[in-house]
């Protein structure tokens, strides 16, 4: 597994749209947040994803002073990635 931060909006936007639009009315706030990103309107944005072989199994996104927003894709590892996720900020 790679943890993977992304700098420009665009590039985190190819990667992980498809995955937003399958589920387009259970991500909207995470899309429309990415949105906003992509126009400018936030300072510092973090956008992240673990991936596996290619596969993107989470997905980050945070617009400080507001929380993390996170969507596992594969709830079947959720501890794993969690505990992943944990160890790269801890």
């Amino acid at each position: 597994m790679k943890f993977k931060v992304y700098d420009h909006a665009y590039e985190f936007e190819r990667k992980i749209e498809q995955i937003l639009l399958e589920k387009e009315d259970v991500y909207s706030l995470f899309l429309g947040v990415l949105q906003a990103i992509k126009a400018g309107k936030y300072e510092n944005p973090f956008t992240a994803t673990i991936e596996e072989d290619g596969k993107v199994l989470a997905l980050f996104q945070m617009t400080p002073p507001q929380p993390l927003n996170l969507i596992f894709v594969d709830e079947t590892r959720l501890e794993e990635l969690i505990d992943f996720f944990i160890k790269k900020y801890d």
